[in-house]
């Protein structure tokens, strides 16, 4: 049996050996070719294949524009997705996460920043907005009910609801439909209703339609920010810098970088965060950041805290600056008035001037929807003011540690929806 396979594996070893290379090369040619033409062939029906795909969807969405039956899908699962909960923690990995801590603090202003840094209850959410019935007939009233949960810093706030079927541009009649008066501190719940007229609401020759009701709360909110001021004489942080000594060696904040100088701003919770913060770091000298400029860069941006608070900022209503006694804003400085009847023994109470506020709230009002930039203007937040500041005087040599605070009053317009159903008739 050995010597068999043996001759076999002689026998076929000889004849690769007598095959003519020119046959051989003659061979690989023609299947390179068959190849060839069977990678055509399978594109050809890849691409057919598209088309028919194509085709079948352009008829499908014809007939489903017809019907209305592509808008009711369309938008009911639209709808869906944005109120989605899982979609929530994607979104807020994109978010600045505010410091939790809770350090004790100098002065009481400080202790309320902190408290209300964490108060998930601030800001008004509506808990939930349903529909009574799940279709409605052409001419039938539309009636939507929901819940609302809302809590202010303010002593005045008010809030006025509105709704309106946003698919076809029809407003709602709404109940409460005057302005409610939100008490300070205290979480307030109560139950809106939405009607959208009957005979409002048209098929327009279509079997089934989808109609968005939009529900919208503007309320007035104030958020309050601060942010630790140090200061130093040049002369020691120079000699510290050459001893290669960190001034901030001795300082416990969390919110501080050490090694740079960097200190991220606390703020309320709510719709809008505050942040407010020079570019240069810290700590401040008399000397200023240049030998030939003594000021320092200070802004205060307002934008969107995170996505749990659906809508927008509508307008700025107050904005207020306050910097210790030894800080001066620049002479140049047009955007800020110094209060007069300010008492407080620590800090000067400055006040931008309504033309700057009536400046930043024309902005974009009248915008194209389709101009991102002004969609993201109140969608997001911008920045409110850039000036400057110089250290007047130093309360003491070594590193001394003082706040700048803001407060900015604004109106937010809080914003929900739900899908409905209008049909012909009642859909089994």
């Amino acid at each position: 049996m050995a010597d068999e396979r043996g001759d076999r594996a002689k026998k076929l070893f000889r004849e690769r050996i007598d095959i003519d290379p020119y046959t051989a090369r003659e061979k690989i040619t023609v299947w390179t070719g068959l190849r060839f033409i069977w990678n055509i062939i399978k594109i050809l029906l890849f691409a057919g294949i598209i088309l028919g795909l194509i085709l079948l969807i352009f008829l499908g969405l014809t007939g489903g524009f017809r019907s209305g039956f592509f808008q009711y899908y369309y938008e009911t699962t639209s709808d869906f997705l944005s109120k989605a909960p899982i979609l929530s923690p994607f979104i807020e990995v994109l978010k600045t996460v505010q410091d939790p801590s809770q350090t004790l603090r100098t002065y009481g202003w400080q202790s309320d920043v902190d408290k209300n840094s964490e108060n998930k209850e601030l800001g008004l959410k509506f808990q939930n907005f349903r529909s009574i019935k799940k279709v409605y007939l052409e001419n039938e009233q539309i009636s939507l009910v929901g819940t609302v949960n809302v809590n202010s810093l303010k002593d005045d706030s008010k809030v006025k609801f509105d709704c309106e079927a946003s698919t076809s541009s029809i407003k709602g009649n709404i109940q409460p439909n005057e302005q409610v008066e939100i008490q300070k501190d205290s979480a307030q719940v109560f139950t809106i209703r939405c009607d959208i007229p009957e005979e409002e609401i048209k098929l327009d020759g279509k079997q089934v339609k989808a109609e968005i009701i939009t529900l919208t709360a503007d309320y007035d909110f104030k958020t309050e920010s601060y942010v630790e001021a140090y200061t130093m004489s040049r002369e020691l942080l120079a000699k510290k810098q050459n001893n290669q000594e960190n001034p901030f060696e001795e300082e416990n904040n969390p919110r501080l970088n050490k090694e740079t100088g960097e200190i991220r701003s606390q703020y309320t919770a709510g719709p809008m965060k505050v942040l407010i913060n020079s570019e240069y770091t810290q700590p401040f000298t008399e000397a200023g950041p240049f030998s030939s400029d003594p000021y320092y860069s200070l802004g205060i941006l307002v934008e969107k805290a995170n996505s749990f608070y659906e809508g927008k900022l509508n307008k700025i209503n107050e904005v207020y600056l306050y910097l210790p006694k030894n800080f001066e804003l620049s002479g140049e400085d047009d955007q800020f008035e110094l209060l007069q009847e300010n008492e407080n023994e620590v800090f000067d109470k400055y006040r931008l001037k309504q033309d700057k506020i009536d400046q930043l709230n024309s902005y974009c009002k009248n915008a194209n929807i389709l101009d991102l930039q002004c969609q993201n203007y109140w969608d997001r937040g911008f920045i409110i003011s850039l000036t400057k500041f110089r250290i007047a005087a130093l309360n003491k040599e070594d590193l001394d540690k003082n706040y700048i605070r803001t407060e900015v009053d604004y109106q937010f317009q809080a914003k929900t929806s739900q899908t409905v159903t209008i049909a012909e008739s009642l859909i089994p």
